[in-house]
């Protein structure tokens, strides 16, 4: 290739670097500008519909969450409940000083 080639090659390549840069920064901000403004539209159409469309997203999650919670909460409960009766049962059953098997010989 020869110099001149050359040089017209990377100036072809910085030309188009620089114009499709600015393409794409010019469309990238009308397209946000356009945005903005629908989504300025719809809230002043109704300023409550962004709120109570989020909180609709969000309130069957977080009460699924929470029924989870409470079920493994009433789940604990209980085990601790299992565990301390028989506990209590076991402490009754055996005699001060003695072992569970000698209460059991005795009788």
């Amino acid at each position: 290739m020869s110099e001149k080639s050359k040089d017209n090659f990377w100036g072809g390549f910085l030309l188009g670097a620089i114009v499709g840069g600015t393409t794409a920064a010019v469309v990238t901000a009308i397209l946000s500008k356009n945005q903005n403004d629908a989504e300025a539209d719809l809230e002043a159409e109704n300023p409550m519909a962004g709120i109570a469309e989020s909180n609709l997203h969000h309130q069957p999650e977080g009460d699924r969450i929470r029924q989870n919670l409470e079920q493994k909460i009433v789940q604990l409960n209980q085990a601790i409940d299992a565990v301390s009766q028989e506990m209590q049962g076991s402490s009754q059953n055996v005699p001060k000083g003695g072992n569970p098997t000698t209460l059991n010989q005795e009788s």
